[in-house]
């Protein structure tokens, strides 16, 4: 198996982590411990990793056979098992950057072929000889006899008729060049007057002029923040990054869910965006200071990216193209916000 497919199947195991489906996680790690398991395996490293993934996969298989009576020890042997395989995965990327090409690649298949004749395979038949023949090709003169076992060639060449030509040729060419470049050199120069001040030099173009401004209007009853935003679009695009805290967009104490008034909210983003189709932005949400900072017990995603994500998917489901947005966690804030960077 090859190392892009090992680093696919990763991804795949992780993204079911992230959405909470250690299910379906563990079913795609039993796949890729059957693909790889009884390898012809020398390296050290690859066969400790299919070990540590076999060694997770049986404690699940453990953990979900056993009686917890505890719910608290439950759920804390459940995150210590998602910890173990998020932190062997996360290895497997410096493990097939040292080795490129683990694991394992596929053998080449061999394609041989007998292209032998047998002698006795070969007819042996007879030709009358014909008579030897002669041409002429411009400054060179063939003949070729042809006996029963091999053919003759004899060639001979003129020198004074190749040279003649190539000399033709060479001259015809510098004709061409001179009558090119030639009637460049018949326009006659403008007149000058003797002042050279008289010479007219092409303006300078104003930076602040050439800048493109939109008529991007935003919807009525719009908050102070869409507007803010519909004003800087309009300016045209800055050097920098342009930032907008958006404070009717919040979110409940450790939720996800966007209620009715930030749902508004970003209603009058996506219109504002759909008549800047060039205009790119960052939707980034923080989290408050008495919330946790992971989802559901991950690692690796926190509950800003998700925020991030549902608002980036509510703006899709608007009309609003995913060329034109990207999405982040903001990290811990006091008190909770979002923002939208304009670049």
């Amino acid at each position: 198996m090859k190392a892009s497919n090992i680093t696919e199947r990763i991804r795949q195991i992780k993204d079911h982590i992230g959405r909470a489906s250690l299910k379906l996680a563990m079913d795609d790690l039993d796949d890729l411990i059957r693909s790889i398991d009884g390898m012809d395996v020398e390296n050290h490293d690859e066969r400790e990793f299919i070990n540590q993934l076999t060694v997770i996969k049986a404690r699940f298989n453990s953990f979900n056979d056993s009686v917890i009576l505890d719910v608290g020890a439950k759920q804390q042997e459940l995150n210590q098992i998602t910890s173990s395989l998020l932190i062997l995965t996360d290895s497997v990327h410096e493990l097939l950057a040292d080795n490129p090409d683990l694991i394992i690649p596929e053998p080449p298949k061999e394609i041989t072929a007998n292209l032998a004749i047998p002698k006795e395979t070969i007819p042996t038949t007879t030709h009358p000889i014909p008579p030897a023949s002669e041409g002429n090709n411009g400054g060179f003169h063939y003949s070729s006899t042809k006996t029963a076992d091999e053919t003759k060639v004899n060639i001979q060449f003129n020198p004074l008729k190749i040279f003649g030509g190539l000399a033709l040729f060479i001259l015809a060419l510098a004709l061409g060049i001179k009558l090119i470049f030639g009637m460049d050199g018949c326009q006659k120069p403008p007149p000058t007057t003797g002042d050279p001040k008289a010479v007219e030099t092409p303006p300078v173009p104003n930076p602040e002029e050439t800048i493109k401004t939109l008529n991007v209007r935003f919807p009525s009853n719009s908050s102070d923040s869409v507007k803010k935003m519909t004003e800087m679009i309009n300016k045209g695009k800055a050097t920098g990054r342009d930032q907008i805290y958006f404070s009717n967009i919040l979110f409940g104490r450790n939720q996800v869910i966007l209620n009715d008034k930030a749902k508004k909210e970003l209603d009058d983003i996506a219109m504002v965006l759909k008549q800047a189709t060039d205009q790119s932005i960052m939707l980034s949400a923080t989290v408050g200071p008495n919330e946790s900072t992971s989802y559901r017990g991950s690692k690796e995603i926190t509950l800003g990216d998700v925020r991030a994500r549902e608002m980036f998917n509510y703006l899709k489901s608007k009309g609003v193209p995913i060329t034109q947005m990207e999405f982040e966690g903001g990290g811990v804030s006091d008190p909770q916000r979002v923002m939208v960077e304009l670049y």
